[in-house]
């Protein structure tokens, strides 16, 4: 497939979800309805799983190191439960997002259920056996995401006024992936993060007001991905496709 119309499936797929409920799937969406005219249907939604999968567990494993860094600072507080809990939900729902995709079971029900989609379902299940258990290399990319997403929550508290140390920083990441999936069905999770910041001004060795200010700066870089998507999708036309099934 063009790198061009990929990235664009990436970027509107990322920008224009962050403000939906459940945003990973409205992404995930997004990005294999555009890519399935090069690639065909069934492979672009066998990735579309896969990167939900791949979402999930790099999500789950990346709270791990946060749930550490809360230990660390204030022992085992319920923000360290919170992010234990969330690992393991997580981890073992990305799992198990793959392992229905892989599972024959569903290409066949698939095919019985719409018989004239059975080359589409066939491509989805052939495709999804044949990405590994884990989904490797897409769940390590996600998780560098995070270390930058993390360094990003550093900044932010910096500019805000404060003053926090490594694991202050660490453990922020972990309060916005434990928000993230407690408002999952919020659109954009709007108030969870920001109230979620709030009851962790203690663990930020911070104010509740400054907390809560942080949360906001880093909603202002959603802003500007909304507006970046926007303008693509609205000015930009799709790219001609190379392939369908």
């Amino acid at each position: 497939m063009p790198r061009g119309p990929l990235f664009r499936a990436h970027l509107l797929g990322q920008s224009l979800s962050a403000f939906a409920p459940a945003p990973t799937v409205w992404s995930e969406t997004i990005k294999a309805t555009l890519v399935a005219p090069f690639v065909g249907a069934g492979p672009a939604a066998a990735v579309g799983f896969v990167n939900q999968a791949a979402t999930l567990m790099s999500n789950g494993l990346f709270t791990l190191p946060c749930a550490l860094a809360i230990l660390a600072l204030q022992g085992a507080s319920p923000w360290f439960w919170a992010c234990v809990i969330h690992t393991v939900v997580l981890f073992a729902s990305g799992l198990a997002v793959q392992a229905g995709a892989r599972a024959p079971g569903l290409g066949g029900w698939l095919i019985k259920r719409f018989p004239r989609f059975e080359e589409r379902a066939k491509a989805f299940s052939e495709h999804s056996r044949g990405i590994g258990v884990g989904a490797r290399g897409p769940t390590a990319m996600l998780f560098v995401s995070r270390c930058l997403q993390m360094a990003q929550y550093g900044i932010a508290a910096h500019a805000v006024g404060i003053h926090v140390g490594a694991l202050h920083v660490v453990a922020s990441e972990g309060v916005h992936l434990v928000a993230m999936a407690v408002g999952v069905l919020v659109p954009g999770g709007l108030g969870t993060t920001e109230g979620a910041f709030s009851l962790a001004a203690d663990l930020l060795n911070t104010t509740a007001a400054r907390a809560t200010a942080t949360a906001l700066l880093m909603r202002c870089t959603q802003l500007v991905w909304v507006l970046i998507g926007s303008s693509v999708a609205l000015f930009t036309r799709e790219p001609a496709t190379a392939a369908t099934s």
